[in-house]
């Protein structure tokens, strides 16, 4: 595996996946992933600060 693939690329979230910064279902907008060095697999997050994360909540119940 390239040492490229650990870096934090930014990702369009075309299939649903699951931010292990954040809660939910992400899909169809731009994530951050890049591969986990012990699994071997894709780790996604979403740097999203806490006001952005309360912001979105609170349009979602309104």
């Amino acid at each position: 595996m390239r040492s490229g693939d650990y870096i934090w690329h930014k990702f369009y979230a075309w299939r649903p996946v699951f931010p292990s910064d954040d809660h939910g279902i992400f899909w169809l907008e731009y994530l951050w992933r890049r591969r986990d060095k012990h699994r071997h697999c894709w780790v996604y997050r979403s740097f999203r600060t806490k006001s952005e994360k309360e912001v979105e909540q609170m349009n979602r119940l309104f």
